[in-house]
């Protein structure tokens, strides 16, 4: 294993060590002389007759074999996996692999080491590798996102004694440089799943922001073929792609738990309300909860007995919780914290609509699950959701951080359980036609093989 400073000499780039954004140079693809092997036709010819090949006492291919199925091994890297999940990230991780593996792919995913999780662990066919535990602690989140990534490529050196590895498949860019450097130095095709851009989720104002955007490019630009999950993602990364790379869209899949938190039933199931509206994702700037929080409070002048449920977690839990409280609408906006797959599964039971009001969004997950619910879904007209939401007909569509907007909409539903209802029934139809696991692993696939045959590394 490579120190850090010579690892940072090629795959990371520091601006306060003087670094710059290093290119790696395009590979050709090595050509080879095939021989080939001459036959007698006439063997073949006397052999096979027409009789033979088209006996209608058994099936015409008795001779000829079905093509068999081609599986990998993959190396999937992702920073969130369960049961580190912070994010739609995780979740999807789990439920692509899963899907890969059921259909006889030897799936690997190699991730950072979990407090309390095991190190080795197989979970429906899934091997899971977490790296070993970062030795030291970093004041610079980005120092230790390279060291974490150099456990992570160690782990995945010592997979490659053991299995012949087909591809990688990286998620982001918190496991851009592991991805870059297997690609070189394993010759493994690289596959990168782009979710979100940092210049979504900030102005590019501070060094912090800066340099991830940075590393984004990097990853981009390295990788073999890219994924998003939305028309809105592929505009955005093809902007920073420095060739006619290749960027397929595919969708996330939506699964909701069968089981139901009995403490959320129970919980609510003893208060008093007359409707209930949901918010659920992560507690950031972006999701744009200070507008739910704005809206809540007009809305409430007309139905002081709705309950508005914010769930989640984030570094901006206390300042929200402070506004409501200056607000003084403690009882009516609950902070509930993060939900498991049981838990969610309940409140989405128990909730009358769902709000998405995101300043930016690359897909929306959140927006496919509260739909699978049967749920009406309100949510701000904005990146990837566009493509998700038919206005009026599957969900309900408001200006981006529009208060007075948002607020109309919430009052329309909580006030016409017939469009609910409607909005409700039509989204899960959409889901099961559009947005199922099955049908996003059908694709991964096709890209992997693709991939595997034309990648430059191979």
């Amino acid at each position: 294993m490579k120190h850090l400073n010579e690892w940072n000499s090629k795959y990371v780039s520091f601006p306060d060590q003087g670094g710059t954004v290093p290119t790696t140079n395009s590979r050709s693809a090595h050509s080879s002389n095939h021989s080939l092997r001459t036959t007698d036709s006439s063997i073949f010819q006397e052999s096979v007759t027409s009789e033979v090949f088209y006996s209608v006492k058994q099936p015409h291919n008795h001779f000829l074999h079905e093509e068999k199925k081609h599986t990998f091994t993959i190396v999937m890297l992702s920073w969130e996996f369960p049961p580190a999940v912070i994010g739609g990230l995780g979740r999807h991780v789990w439920e692509l692999a899963k899907q890969l593996a059921h259909t006889g792919h030897h799936v690997l995913v190699v991730t950072p080491h979990t407090l309390g999780a095991p190190s080795m662990e197989t979970v429906e066919g899934v091997e899971v590798y977490r790296a070993k535990e970062v030795a030291c602690s970093y004041d610079d989140f980005h120092l230790f996102v390279a060291q974490t990534n150099m456990n992570m490529v160690e782990q995945v050196r010592v997979l490659s004694s053991q299995y012949k590895l087909d591809l990688v498949h990286a998620h982001d860019w918190l496991v851009g440089f592991a991805a870059r450097y297997l690609k070189e130095s394993l010759k493994l095709p690289t596959i990168s799943t782009i979710h979100a851009l940092e210049e979504g989720r900030s102005n590019l104002d501070l060094p912090f922001e800066q340099l991830t955007n940075q590393w984004e490019d990097l990853l981009i630009n390295d990788s073999d073929v890219l994924i998003v999950c939305s028309d809105f993602m592929k505009k955005q990364v093809e902007i920073k792609t420095r060739d006619n790379k290749a960027i397929h869209i595919i969708p996330n899949g939506v699964q909701i738990s069968r089981k139901k938190s009995e403490s959320i039933l129970g919980f609510f199931g003893k208060r008093s309300y007359s409707h209930l509206v949901l918010f659920m994702g992560r507690l950031v700037p972006e999701k744009g909860i200070t507008t739910l929080i704005d809206a809540a409070r007009i809305t409430l002048e007309k139905h002081p007995e709705c309950i508005f449920i914010i769930a989640g977690k984030g570094p901006l839990l206390s300042e929200y919780k402070k506004e409501v409280s200056r607000l003084g609408l403690e009882r009516s906006i609950l902070f509930i914290g993060f939900l498991n797959e049981a838990e969610k599964a309940a409140m989405l039971e128990l909730a009358d609509m769902l709000v998405v009001p995101s300043l930016y969004e690359p897909f929306g997950m959140v927006v496919l699950e509260g739909m699978a619910a049967g749920k009406p879904v309100i949510a701000a007209k904005t990146g990837g959701m566009i493509s998700i939401i038919e206005h009026e007909r599957t969900g309900v569509f408001f200006s981006p951080g529009n208060v007075s907007d948002l607020s109309e909409r919430i009052n329309g539903l909580l006030e016409n359980q017939e469009l609910r209802t409607t909005l409700g029934v039509n989204a899960i139809n959409e889901v099961i036609q559009k947005y199922n696991w099955e049908d996003v692993r059908d694709q991964t696939e096709a890209v992997y093989k693709s991939t595997v045959t034309t990648s430059s590394v191979q």
